[in-house]
């Protein structure tokens, strides 16, 4: 796993401390659930730091980036919490 691929799962386990718990995120890490303000926040703080760390040029190829990740990610990741 990347660096970036890491802070980006960090991110989201952080995130599932919050509205809907553990079960929750996975959930919407798996695609089962949907859930708007999370997912938003998870791809505009990963274009932030992508931004940050030189990896794009400006906020809208850093947010196509991030949203591109958040896309291609692996939902059978965080199975077990389930």
């Amino acid at each position: 796993m990347s660096q970036q691929e890491h802070a980006f799962a960090q991110y989201v386990r952080i995130l599932g401390k919050g509205r809907n718990g553990s079960r929750g995120l996975a959930a919407v890490w798996r695609g089962e659930n949907s859930d708007e303000y999370g997912e938003a926040a998870v791809i505009g703080t990963v274009a932030i730091a992508l931004y940050t760390m030189g990896k794009a040029e400006n906020r809208e190829e850093a947010e196509a980036q991030a949203r591109t990740m958040w896309a291609v990610r692996d939902k059978a990741r965080f199975a077990s919490a389930a």
